[in-house]
C-alpha cells in the first residue's frame, strides 16, 4: 500500500494535486481513498471512511461547505480514525491524506501509522508562492493565518532542513 500525505498551506493547490494523482491512479487501475478534514465540513460526518477515488475523479463535492472552527479537532479526529481503519481493514492500493499538514504534530501520526502497517509512505510538499495561496483562498481562511502557515511550512532549521519535517521522512517537493 502506498500512502501520500500532502503538506501545504490553504490555497497551495493540495486538492487540485489530489485530483491529478487520483486520475493517474485510476488510469493505472489502482484503488484508493482520500482522507480530508474538509469532508467533515461538507457534511460527511456519520460512518466516514474516506472518499473513494471514483468520487474524487468526478469532482463530486457536496455544494455546502460550512467551516466551524470549534469543530476542527473533531474533523481531524474523524479523518485520522478513518485513515487508520483503512490501513487495518482494506486492500486498497493507495491512501491520500489531503490536509494542510504543516506542523510535525499533524504529519507524524499519519506517517507513523502508515509505517506501522508497512505502507510505503511519502510526504508531498507543495511549494506554492504566498501570494497565490492568498488568491486561492476559497475557505475564507484569514490572510494572517495563511501567512503564518506559509512561513511555518517554509521555515528551515540551522542545518537547512525544513523545520516541520523530520530529515529521514521521504519527502517529494512539487
Amino acid at each position: 500500500m502506498q500512502v501520500s500525505i500532502l503538506s501545504g498551506p490553504s490555497g497551495s493547490g493540495k486538492s487540485h494535486h489530489v485530483q491529478e494523482m487520483v486520475k493517474a491512479y485510476l488510469a493505472d487501475g489502482q484503488t484508493g481513498r482520500v482522507f480530508s478534514a474538509d469532508h467533515y465540513f461538507h457534511g460527511v460526518r456519520e460512518r466516514y471512511r474516506g472518499v473513494d477515488f471514483s468520487r474524487i475523479a468526478t469532482r463530486h463535492r457536496p455544494e455546502v461547505y460550512h467551516f466551524e472552527p470549534e469543530l476542527i479537532a473533531a474533523a481531524h479526529a474523524q479523518c485520522g480514525l478513518a485513515f487508520v481503519q483503512a490501513l487495518i481493514g482494506t486492500n486498497l492500493d493507495h491512501l491520500i491524506v489531503d490536509n494542510t499538514n504543516i506542523w510535525i504534530g499533524e504529519k507524524a501520526p499519519y506517517y507513523a501509522a502508515a509505517q506501522w502497517f508497512a505502507a510505503d509512505v511519502e510526504i508531498i510538499r507543495l511549494n506554492t508562492p504566498l501570494h497565490i495561496c492568498i488568491e486561492r483562498n476559497i475557505h475564507d481562511v484569514p490572510i494572517e493565518l495563511i501567512e503564518a502557515m506559509w512561513h511555518n511550512h517554509n521555515a528551515r532549521n540551522d542545518r537547512g532542513f525544513f523545520r516541520e519535517t523530520l530529515p529521514w521522512w521521504k519527502e517529494i517537493r512539487v
